[in-house]
């Protein structure tokens, strides 16, 4: 389904990123297990309060007394207080730790929580830490950091559209299925095809969610932590640009490594100025809309059929999508498969 995203400012997209960059007055530390739940779903792991100067941290965990994040930084932060709620007291039912921390240093914070296995007193294997960063404005005021830095952060982008600005940067997040064979590859990055005035792209991370709708990302199996197998991949790019213009960004999300279909392609316009840099349209393609025109119909199926007889012309982008039987050939089938959707709607 194709999607368009208006151009916004960069403090709007900043405030519905996956980090929330400046809490509304309706964000306040939970107190209680819905509270932590809804919090976690609308804002992520942490969200500055609205005297600019506090956040809440809240992280999924399990009601058991042997596992725990623990904030291993020191600097520029106080813990003012810190609890647990769970779905069910008694037993090891998921829940989340809560923090209330005041942040009062003069410069860029950076949290870290790592999961501990406090019995043993060690960070547990394969349990990746959380990190959460919060920029000082100069003003005794902090807004928490644009770029996403989790697994749920990206999820939260995602679900806004995918793509953020701040300045002369933009931060893209991409989800594809994990374990599935698919990959996500960026195919062109400006409107020429060349990288004239942008940086190379930049992956700053990836990270997996869980294959559940749990609020963890990580469970307890027979007493033992368990990192969740499948689920999606996330990808994170972030590009900085050094000169005005339009600039368009195409990535696909293909199987193999040498293949030319494509299950779905995002493609991404942005114009650079002065001003910074505003993101224009954000398209959705699926496979078998070489139109690009958001639907799937008969006129696909044709221009597939004028294809294989060379009496129309397909970009980069319409070649992947117009395989849409993934056999690596454009041919008469891919149009038959065209006409067999149209006709089973």
């Amino acid at each position: 389904m194709k999607k368009i995203i208006s151009a916004v400012t960069a403090a709007m997209m900043m405030l519905i990123s996956a980090a929330s960059a400046s809490a509304s007055d309706s964000n306040a530390v939970p107190t209680d297990y819905q509270s932590a739940l809804d919090f976690y779903n609308s804002s992520g792991e942490t969200a500055v309060m609205k005297n600019g100067k506090d956040i809440a941290v809240v992280l999924p965990c399990f009601n058991t007394e042997k596992y725990r994040y623990v904030l291993t930084d020191s600097d520029g932060y106080t813990v003012n207080s810190s609890d647990s709620y769970y779905s069910r007291e008694a037993d090891a039912e998921r829940g989340f730790e809560v923090y209330s921390i005041s942040l009062d240093s003069e410069n860029d914070i950076e949290l870290k929580f790592e999961y501990y296995n406090l019995e043993d007193n060690e960070k547990v294997p394969n349990a990746e830490a959380i990190e959460l960063k919060f920029n000082y404005d100069g003003n005794g005021e902090y807004s928490a950091d644009y770029l996403p830095r989790t697994a749920k952060q990206a999820e939260l982008l995602i679900d806004k559209g995918g793509a953020v600005v701040n300045e002369n940067k933009i931060c893209i997040a991409l989800k594809a299925a994990k374990g599935a064979g698919y990959d996500i590859f960026s195919l062109n990055n400006t409107q020429s095809g060349s990288l004239t005035g942008l940086s190379e792209p930049v992956l700053i991370s990836e990270s997996s969610e869980s294959s559940d709708n749990s609020v963890c990302n990580m469970r307890l199996i027979d007493g033992n932590l368990d990192t969740p197998v499948g689920g999606s991949e996330i990808k994170i790019y972030e590009y900085k640009f050094d000169k005005e213009g339009p600039y368009n960004f195409t990535f696909a999300e293909k199987r193999g490594e040498n293949k030319k279909y494509a299950n779905k392609i995002y493609d991404i316009g942005v114009f650079s100025s002065e001003s910074g840099v505003e993101i224009k349209s954000n398209n959705e393609y699926a496979s078998g809309d070489v139109t690009l025109d958001g639907n799937i119909d008969v006129f696909d199926a044709i221009n597939i059929a004028k294809f294989t007889v060379d009496s129309v012309n397909f970009n980069s982008n319409q070649e992947m999508l117009a395989d849409c039987n993934m056999d690596n050939t454009i041919d008469v089938f891919d149009a038959i498969t065209i006409a067999r959707r149209t006709v089973a709607k």
